[in-house]
């Protein structure tokens, strides 16, 4: 696998910043005022970016209907907000690193309390 250049890198953080307020300030949506943009990861021909997101008492597939739903208003907004040539497409995925780190806390606390 190939690795990210700097410039793809440097895009991402930028992205990473205008996503999160674009979804806090930009979008009329307040479900979408829930959700984080944990990470995103541009390609390095600039064209595509995944996006990770979770959002609280929301559903995954809730949460990724809703971003594709409003994909347009927020591709518009990054447009406004990055200075680049085309605005990469981009693809929403539900991050559940939050939920198994929680589990896994959950489960230490379980076996520590039946240690005692």
């Amino acid at each position: 696998m190939r690795r990210p250049c700097k410039r793809s890198i440097r895009v991402a953080k930028e992205i990473h910043r205008a996503l999160a307020e674009t979804l806090l300030f930009d979008v009329r949506d307040e479900r979408l005022k829930a959700v984080t943009v944990i990470d995103v990861n541009v390609s390095n021909d600039l064209k595509h970016a995944k996006v990770y997101v979770n959002a609280k008492n929301y559903n995954s597939q809730e949460v990724i209907d809703i971003l594709n739903h409003a994909s347009s208003i927020i591709t518009r907004a990054i447009a406004k907000r990055v200075k680049l040539r085309c605005v990469p497409h981009f693809s929403f995925i539900y991050d559940r690193s939050m939920q198994r780190g929680l589990y896994i806390d959950n489960i230490l606390k379980e076996i520590e309390e039946s240690h005692e």
